[in-house]
């Protein structure tokens, strides 16, 4: 699999004309050819962007906006090989999260292009399994806990958590401060961070309970069937999200 992460000038920008979206976008799911990208055509969201050859990746994402150098690259390849101790170098399933929780700024575009996917050793060509992708809507889960919990979303909104990726040789990043699961500007939902593999302690000083509690209610709702879109990356098609969109896959086996 290839992946490059990229971050535009603007990133704070909080969108007013955003739409939200569940489970029934599989149904007829954005999509822009490589061609209207080419010529000038900006996808909003999400999307998955048709091109004829592989190569073409990069070209296409710097087309779209600058890519962004982090410590695993720019425009990077990873394979299940735990060349560098992250769950993206493994074969695991991941649930629905966000990443670059441990930068002040995420990522605010991330793209991930699907190279190649071949049977395991000695098994029959078309028996390639696994590696389907998972998306959610974070602003969409957010705003249905709102809804049904405004004091969960509360809790889940103030308190500030530690994050932080490390593990690697040489590596050890974390935020300029603290930060919520949820971030909002007055009512305007702003960020989303949630990865429980980057996350630190929650603080002491806050009701240590009640925030396991709202995660709990949280996670429940990412989880639910109506606020998840599986599909199947190919060869040739490149997924395009936006920071607060929530990723997952289940084993790769092949």
């Amino acid at each position: 699999m290839q992946s490059s992460s990229m971050a535009a000038s603007g990133s704070n920008t909080i969108l007013s004309d955003r739409r939200l979206w569940s489970a029934t976008i599989s149904s007829a799911p954005p999509e822009v050819h490589f061609e209207d990208v080419m010529s000038g055509t900006t996808p909003k969201g999400m999307a998955d962007l048709t091109s004829k050859i592989a190569q073409a990746t990069e070209k296409l994402l710097e087309t779209i906006g600058p890519i962004r150098n982090t410590h695993y690259g720019g425009f990077y390849d990873f394979i299940p090989d735990l060349a560098l101790a992250d769950t993206a170098y493994t074969n695991l399933a991941l649930p629905a999260h966000t990443d670059t929780t441990y930068f002040t700024e995420p990522a605010g575009l991330q793209a991930f292009h699907l190279l190649s996917h071949t049977p395991p050793t000695n098994k029959p060509a078309d028996e390639v399994l696994g590696g389907q992708s998972l998306l959610v809507d974070g602003f969409h889960a957010a705003e249905t806990l709102r809804a049904e919990s405004l004091e969960d979303f509360e809790i889940l909104r103030q308190v500030k958590l530690p994050w932080h990726a490390s593990g690697n040789q040489g590596v050890a990043i974390a935020p300029d401060m603290a930060y919520p699961v949820i971030e909002a500007s007055g009512e305007k939902l702003h960020r989303i961070r949630w990865n429980n593999d980057d996350r630190g302690v929650v603080p002491l000083d806050v009701d240590v309970d009640a925030w396991y509690r709202a995660a709990r209610k949280w996670d429940e709702i990412l989880k639910r069937k109506e606020n998840e879109y599986w599909f199947q990356l190919e060869p040739g098609r490149v997924s395009l999200t936006t920071g607060e969109c929530f990723m997952g896959e289940v084993p790769l086996r092949g």
